[in-house]
């Protein structure tokens, strides 16, 4: 992995675009009467698949693309779940509200925000008004329930190995 600095005005150029182009509003309606948002929210945000193949297909870029593992192909393997681990008690530290090195990442630019929350499923909503009006409170509370348990699980699987490299970037652990 590489790690750079720029300024704050490139970073905005380079990150928002919702500046140009389109406006916001306008890109989510189209993403809402396209079917892209259902589409996002079931293939990501709610889909306990895609934890698995998010992982595997992570790890394995990780390996063969960041410098900061062997070039020995089984003992980067055996540095990359060492480094997932410690992303995962990283992950769990900062959920119980502890001193987690998530803090440090954000502050060093790392953030997920956009990635992590554009298949989001809102309550407030066309899609949560539906489900609100159409399933009772219970099979409401259960579904949120499971939604957020499997929207739990995505996120530790996008963020464990960002934290792993982090980690040993930061401490030059090989």
């Amino acid at each position: 992995m590489w790690t750079f600095y720029i300024e704050n005005e490139l970073h905005r150029l380079w990150h928002d675009n919702i500046d140009r182009g389109l406006s916001s509003h306008t890109k989510n309606t189209i993403s809402k009467y396209t079917g892209n948002k259902v589409v996002k929210m079931a293939a990501t945000g709610y889909n306990p698949a895609f934890s698995l193949i998010n992982a595997f297909r992570d790890s394995q870029s990780i390996i063969l693309n960041s410098d900061v593992y062997s070039d020995f192909i089984i003992k980067s393997s055996f540095q990359i779940i060492r480094d997932a681990s410690i992303g995962i008690r990283e992950l769990v530290k900062h959920d119980r509200n502890m001193d987690s090195l998530l803090k440090k990442y954000l502050e060093y630019g790392g953030s997920m925000e956009w990635l992590s929350q554009q298949s989001m499923f809102d309550t407030k909503k066309t899609m949560g008004k539906i489900v609100d009006n159409s399933v009772t409170n219970k099979g409401t509370k259960i579904l949120k329930y499971i939604f957020g348990k499997v929207n739990t699980l995505n996120k530790y699987s996008e963020m464990m190995f960002r934290l792993g490299v982090f980690n040993s970037k930061i401490f030059g652990i090989k």
